[in-house]
């Protein structure tokens, strides 16, 4: 693993994204989400509710970096899931 790891002001948390977000409200300035591919098990982790746990967990100006896909919500916006927030 990185060293970057165990610099003091990182922690990372592996678990249920689901759970984790919903009970941490408008608590962080950047998350960083990996996930698998939209499918199969994962598949959740590409849908509005998902996104919403991100959003609302994000302090004013915060901001989220997702998989590099394209998300099939992103539609013909520019900033995709824009629509959403």
């Amino acid at each position: 693993m990185s060293c970057s790891y165990n610099h003091p002001k990182v922690k990372v948390h592996i678990g249920d994204g689901f759970k984790f977000l919903d009970d941490y409200k408008n608590t962080f300035d950047v998350i960083i989400t990996d996930s698998s591919d939209p499918e199969g098990p994962a598949e959740s982790l590409f849908q509005k509710p998902y996104f919403q746990l991100l959003h609302d967990a994000l302090r004013e100006g915060g901001v989220i970096t997702t998989q590099g896909c394209t998300s099939p919500y992103s539609g013909k916006s520019e900033r995709p899931g824009r629509e959403w927030f």
